[in-house]
């Protein structure tokens, strides 16, 4: 768990709940939590949820290609298309 972070003259300190890590640059991965993260760095990030609907579709038989990802999502207007292949 991140406790706390700060820059440093060669980067950045994590503080965390298994001790001290020192790196040269941060990924902020945390999800619904990367606003805190971002406190932590000095920095102000805004994440507004919003509600998606999915759908599964079962083939009979696999594809015998990989189907690219496809993506044409319009962000906060509540429409878009969004597919994908899933892993077996």
């Amino acid at each position: 768990k991140l406790l706390g972070a700060a820059r440093t003259s060669g980067g950045y300190r994590l503080d965390t709940s298994k001790g001290p890590i020192g790196c040269d640059f941060v990924v902020n991965a945390a999800g619904a939590w990367a606003p805190r993260v971002a406190e932590m760095l000095g920095q102000t990030l805004h994440i507004h949820p919003e509600r998606h609907e999915a759908l599964t579709i079962h083939l009979d038989a696999p594809l015998p290609y990989t189907m690219p990802m496809v993506m044409d999502l319009v962000n906060g207007q509540g429409t878009g298309l969004n597919f994908r292949h899933e892993k077996a």
